[in-house]
């Protein structure tokens, strides 16, 4: 549709510019690919500060970016990590900020006031990223999009478990090709969250994440059987050799252990005793997005590389926030980024189709 020209004469008309397609200083390709530069910079500072998290120039910077995401986010749809890395970001300030020598007394007042603004910046920040996907016309979403917003909807809201909206915002981009978002589905953690939601039974998937966990294992400390045998006794329960009770009996035994490890092998202890859980509970009839314990199983396994990583980036002389932060969420990723392909090795596509069409039909 074109538009008058300011100043034209008797009201000819003249076409927009190119790349325009609305009125206002975001309707128009140049407007959001600056947008898109102020963002990188916004971003960018935050990045720097987390890298070498302490108080001064820096987090005051970082803390007015995060400000500052905020109030553009309300003028215009701006790209947005997700919830995840956010509330990461949210702890790294309020640790920093916590940091603080004791301030006299005339001064805890304001202490306290800041914290109160940082949390509140990064709440707002948090339900932004949350909403990002309810924000779209849930209309435009085909069958495999609505499904993983009703997973998102279902499931429990603890830091550890997956977040389905972000798989659906990702999702969206395959429309109702399943069989390609399967192939392409980038992480692990995804591919059995997405399998879930697309009603495959724990029974198919639980080998598939054994074959993940039995890998982290050995970072157990000799003598130390209780994590293998919850592997052991979900194996059998998957074989219709164990019961769902002898799952959740070994489930408890593995976290017991897990207490008393240090921070890898406690991660380890725990992806065993995710896989026993997810067996009690589908023994039990429990829907499996509601304890999500797969994808905890694979978030586990992800987490020792990253814990591997950060401590001995941490023993090299790293500071450990950037430590944990950079080494760490790079091996984490690369982790979960490996997961895919070999899960996908181990649940066939027909399995998710024919699980998918069986659920359909029931629906």
């Amino acid at each position: 549709m074109r538009t008058p020209c300011v100043g034209a004469v008797s009201g000819a008309l003249c076409s927009p510019a190119m790349g325009s397609w609305a009125a206002g200083p975001f309707g128009n390709d140049k407007g959001l690919d600056y947008v898109g530069e102020v963002v990188d910079g916004f971003m960018s500072v935050i990045l720097d500060f987390l890298e070498q998290p302490r108080l001064g120039e820096g987090f005051e910077q970082a803390f007015a970016a995060v400000a500052l995401l905020n109030i553009l986010d309300q003028k215009v749809t701006v790209p947005l990590p997700s919830a995840e890395e956010v509330d990461v970001w949210k702890r790294v300030f309020l640790t920093t900020l916590d940091s603080q020598p004791d301030a006299p007394p005339s001064d805890k007042g304001l202490q306290r006031s800041q914290r109160r603004a940082v949390e509140k910046e990064f709440d707002r920040l948090l339900t932004a990223c949350r909403e990002r996907v309810d924000s779209a016309d849930r209309r435009a979403l085909g069958t495999m999009g609505r499904r993983l917003l009703r997973a998102w909807s279902r499931r429990p809201r603890e830091p550890f478990t997956l977040d389905y909206r972000e798989l659906a915002e990702w999702a969206t981009g395959f429309d109702d090709d399943i069989e390609r978002a399967w192939n392409a589905c980038p992480r692990g953690d995804w591919l059995i969250g997405l399998a879930t939601a697309l009603g495959v039974p724990v029974k198919e998937l639980l080998p598939a994440v054994a074959t993940l966990v039995s890998q982290v294992l050995p970072k157990l400390p000799p003598g130390e059987p209780r994590p293998a045998e919850a592997l052991r006794a979900a194996e059998r329960w998957v074989q219709g050799e164990g019961t769902g009770a002898e799952c959740a009996h070994a489930r408890n035994v593995a976290l017991v252990a897990a207490k008393g490890l240090g921070l890898v092998p406690a991660a380890a202890a725990r992806a065993a005793a995710a896989l026993a859980d997810a067996a009690a509970e589908a023994e039990a009839g429990h829907s499996p997005i509601l304890r999500d314990s797969l994808t905890a199983a694979v978030k586990e396994y992800a987490l020792v590389a990253q814990l591997e990583a950060g401590l001995a980036a941490e023993a090299a002389g790293k500071e450990h926030n950037a430590a944990m932060l950079g080494d760490g969420s790079r091996a984490r990723d690369a982790a979960s980024q490996a997961a895919a392909p070999l899960l996908r090795a181990h649940i066939p596509w027909a399995t998710v189709r024919q699980a998918f069409a069986h659920s359909s039909s029931g629906r």
